[in-house]
């Protein structure tokens, strides 16, 4: 295949933290992917929207990719709002593209706002498509929710007419294949920098935080459904150790400010705890990395499907995992091999499963050796750049074997 890709990352900046900052999963594994397509030579445009912000309309991303801002710094505001806009988005990268005449031979976007701008540029560029869901809404609809029956009709479509789907993980291409039985689908784990994500010394981050002990870390956003509230609340209905602490990594910008969140709710069960919790804010991957190798368990409450890099990142950084079954998360673990699985509304089993490796030291080193071992083995960037690369060459060249009955 020729060595450059259209990524079409719309609602996802790679290079922008106001779109959740390094603790933004999509937006860490697209940018680690560039970088990898990049070790391989093979170059990337990513395109993806502009919000106004500082960030220029251009931005470098490796030396063979960068990053290209669309849009007029609106940010829509609701899914109906990007169903509007997506003719227009496609019209102005149709645009950019001849402007610069850049060719490709591949197009991937990323999540269903991307997509459908993908399924416009497909049909005008006239070469394949490959998509990749992200958490589609039919498999993250919660009770008591509006089920938003149009973004499932999009993404139905998308994934019917797509040239084939990539996913992180199985569960989610059984789900797409209930809908898509003809589309070829790949799995591909999302990949860990070994770079930034290995065994590191606690001390610096003790030492800054004032404790004298491991503490237990979350890493995330802070919005309900994750399930920190949860966990949150069940710690308020125990009694605790003295020395117990829970560091919570992440939220968007200005959820947390000095130290204390924004939020009335999160902010009364933060304060009913006093200091047996730590809010540090959203940060730089290489210092997120920083807090998760300090940890003595790292806690993934999440309350439905997530890419996991969380849970994998932990893992590569010698830490145990509790956390629930939802895809994404239970994906990765090995129950007491590398850490802790609960049901996902079991929030007293997760925080008393922390409490045991808490309690346990030696345990919970095992449990992180068993998990670096399992990580650095298996998700290597390496390991996925070269699954992504023959995946595009596949469907670039057409290579998927044939299958029938006789001759």
């Amino acid at each position: 295949m020729r060595r450059r890709v259209l990524e079409l990352s719309v609602a996802a900046d790679p290079l922008n933290a106001i779109d959740g900052g390094a603790v933004g999963g999509q937006q860490v594994l697209i940018r680690e992917m560039v970088r990898g397509l990049g070790q391989r030579s093979i170059g990337a445009d990513v395109v993806t929207y502009d919000r106004g912000g500082t960030m220029p309309r251009r931005s470098s991303l490796g030396p063979l990719s960068r990053v290209v801002r669309i849009g007029n710094g609106q940010w829509p505001q609701s899914d109906a709002d990007w169903v509007v806009q997506a003719g227009r988005l496609a019209d102005e990268v149709w645009e950019w593209i001849e402007k610069e005449g850049a060719k490709y031979r591949l197009i991937h976007s990323h999540f269903w706002i991307s997509g459908m701008v993908a399924q416009e540029l497909s049909r005008r560029l006239e070469i394949p498509w490959v998509h990749s869901p992200y958490k589609m809404a039919k498999w993250v609809h919660r009770a008591g929710q509006p089920l938003p029956a149009r973004r499932i009709e999009i993404e139905r479509s998308l994934i019917n007419e797509v040239d084939a789907v990539v996913v992180a993980y199985l569960e989610e291409g059984e789900l797409i294949h209930a809908d898509a039985p003809r589309t070829p689908l790949y799995v591909i784990p999302p990949p860990v920098d070994s770079g930034i994500f290995f065994v590191r010394d606690a001390g610096p981050v003790l030492k800054g935080l004032g404790l004298k002990r491991r503490p237990l870390v979350y890493v995330g956003r802070l919005t309900d459904g994750i399930g920190l509230k949860g966990v949150l609340k069940a710690m308020s209905q125990r009694q605790l150790p003295k020395d117990l602490v829970l560091v919570v990594v992440g939220g968007r910008l200005g959820e947390i400010s000095g130290g204390q969140a924004k939020d009335p709710e999160f902010a009364a069960l933060v304060q009913a705890l006093g200091s047996h919790v730590q809010l540090v804010g959203p940060m730089p991957h290489a210092a997120v990395a920083q807090y998760l190798s300090a940890a003595e368990t790292v806690l993934a409450p999440n309350q439905g499907p997530t890419l996991g890099l969380v849970v994998i990142e932990a893992m590569a950084s010698g830490r145990p995992v509790v956390g629930s079954r939802v895809s994404g998360v239970s994906d990765w673990i090995i129950p007491d091999l590398d850490g802790l699985l609960y049901e996902a509304d079991d929030f007293s089993g997760m925080l008393q499963g922390c409490l045991s490796l808490w309690n346990h030291s030696e345990r919970a080193r095992a449990m992180g050796r068993a998990g670096y071992e399992k990580v650095h083995r298996h998700h290597s960037m390496e390991f996925m750049t070269e699954q992504l690369v023959r995946v595009y060459e596949e469907v670039v060249n057409d290579e998927r074997v044939k299958t029938g009955v006789g001759d």
